[in-house]
């Protein structure tokens, strides 16, 4: 199983690659409306397997907020280079405490505010994504995107960074040019080997701003 988690990364590599390579003249790449710079709000949801819906609904039975203990929240900025395709920097943020002992609270409000008051560290997530995007019709659009992935910590105020760098990829469709949905895969790596313990798969919801 993990070995085909390494085949999956490098195929969506190769996807990115593969159209500048063989397809740099084609018309099919051309966009059909010139991309515009844009922010989005950006919620990811991370989840050790690929069963996003066994993960969420095993979440949501021991309460609303411990679903909290799997995500962080963000903005990314999506900048058009070339053709149809885009950088993306992304910053996220997260929260490391007793999600648990938050769920204890008589409210969804008062167990996040508590959760936040015994943080252990908060953490921010910054990938840098190259993407390509294809869009046949005006409200809807797909994209692939793969890029590094840093993570930074904040504890007592002092920032550093969180173990080795992460490789991050994935698939997502912009609907209505306001709401995008993605579904990814990330795996820290120390220098160019796979670290297989540390990858995760991601579901994440968009809104542009």
């Amino acid at each position: 199983m993990k070995r085909t988690h390494r085949i999956a990364l490098l195929a969506l590599l190769l996807a990115l690659c593969s159209p500048v390579l063989s397809r740099a003249d084609s018309s099919s790449l051309l966009p059909f409306r010139k991309q515009k710079p844009a922010f989005y709000l950006k919620l990811h949801y991370y989840t050790p397997t690929g069963d996003y819906l066994r993960s969420l609904t095993s979440d949501f039975n021991q309460g609303s907020i411990t679903l909290l203990s799997h995500t962080s929240l963000g903005f990314a900025y999506r900048q058009p280079i070339f053709r149809s395709f885009y950088i993306q920097p992304e910053v996220h943020y997260g929260i490391a405490t007793d999600w648990q002992e938050a769920a204890l609270k008589p409210n969804f409000f008062s167990g996040l505010t508590h959760a936040f008051n015994i943080r252990q560290y908060s953490f921010f997530d910054v990938p840098l994504y190259l993407g390509l995007r294809w869009q046949p019709i005006t409200l809807f659009a797909a994209r692939i995107y793969a890029g590094p992935l840093m993570q930074f910590s904040l504890f007592q105020k002092q920032f550093g960074i969180v173990g080795q760098y992460s490789l991050a990829g994935g698939i997502g469709l912009d609907l209505l040019n306001f709401f995008s949905i993605d579904l990814g895969y990330r795996v820290a790596m120390n220098e160019f080997t796979f670290i297989e313990t540390s990858s995760t798969y991601f579901l994440a919801l968009s809104l542009k701003l």
